[in-house]
């Protein structure tokens, strides 16, 4: 299952890789092998599918494109943004909208059940409120006692405190975000070797940002590889390997920022 889920992974990684350098044949390859391998009805399964959608768009086979957007969005919670972009292929193929409901079941329901949540919570308040007018002038006597002693603790509080611990703070921040901010790209070059350490060619693999964005490099004849990342994150980074027929090890490699340059990031491939 675990094998699975992050062989999958990798394929879709790869091929949303491949399709946003415009190799959309590759794309689609690597893409139906993620669809096919993760296990259905996973959410990385149905972003697998979404891809793979917007990969034979590409390839102008919108019919096919077509079904696995409207397999994706089923598959979920409705998103209206998805919705959009199936509506849109909708209309080009048939002309209309005529026949969408039919193929997209799950909108309405979702829909009814969010208006009767609502409905419910705004019946539930007035049906409380008289019952705490009714049983407002009892507290009544318990708060004057309360204001005395609580205007005691009140020039005690800790407001100095918190003033002069705040300063230290921001100053830290603003040294550690200064001392990122002085490098502007960072480089990370290593090797994907064979366990003999003879370089694998043609090896794929994926750097993932923070921000989720992809990018992919590929190894030369002697198994190098290297990444060019500009405007380097504080937050976690993580790199994937990848080839037919292998397995690696590590199965990736994570940073938890990039403040320097990355060398000597190596991976092991095995023949399966």
């Amino acid at each position: 299952m675990l094998a699975s889920i992050l062989k999958g992974r990798i394929e879709d990684l790869t091929g949303w890789a491949l399709l946003n350098q415009s190799k959309n044949a590759e794309a689609v390859t690597h893409l139906r092998l993620a669809a096919e391998t993760l296990p259905a009805g996973t959410p990385a399964w149905r972003t697998a599918l979404w891809h793979l959608g917007s990969a034979l768009e590409d390839t102008d086979k919108k019919k096919e494109a077509l079904d696995y957007y409207i397999k994706s969005y089923n598959a979920g919670d409705p998103e209206p943004n998805r919705r959009a972009v199936i509506e849109t292929l909708y209309k080009k193929i048939h002309g209309s909208l005529d026949g969408i409901e039919k193929r997209i079941s799950s909108v309405p329901n979702t829909s009814a059940t969010g208006t009767t949540a609502s409905a419910t919570t705004q019946t539930a308040v007035p049906t409380t409120s008289p019952e705490t007018a009714a049983a407002a002038p009892t507290p009544e006597t318990s708060p004057s006692p309360d204001p005395t002693p609580a205007e005691t603790p009140k020039p005690e509080t800790a407001k100095p405190e918190t003033s002069s611990s705040s300063i230290p703070m921001s100053e830290e921040e603003a040294l550690r975000l200064a001392n990122a901010r002085t490098r502007s790209t960072v480089k990370i070059t290593g090797r994907v070797l064979d366990t003999n350490r003879v370089g694998i060619a043609n090896a794929t693999l994926v750097l993932i940002s923070p921000t989720g964005m992809v990018l992919s490099a590929t190894t030369d004849n002697d198994g190098n590889y290297s990444f060019t990342v500009a405007a380097p994150s504080p937050k976690t980074y993580r790199i994937i390997p990848s080839k037919d027929g292998y397995g690696f090890a590590p199965v990736d490699k994570t940073f938890a920022g990039l403040p320097d340059d990355q060398r000597d990031i190596d991976f092991v491939g095995t023949k399966q």
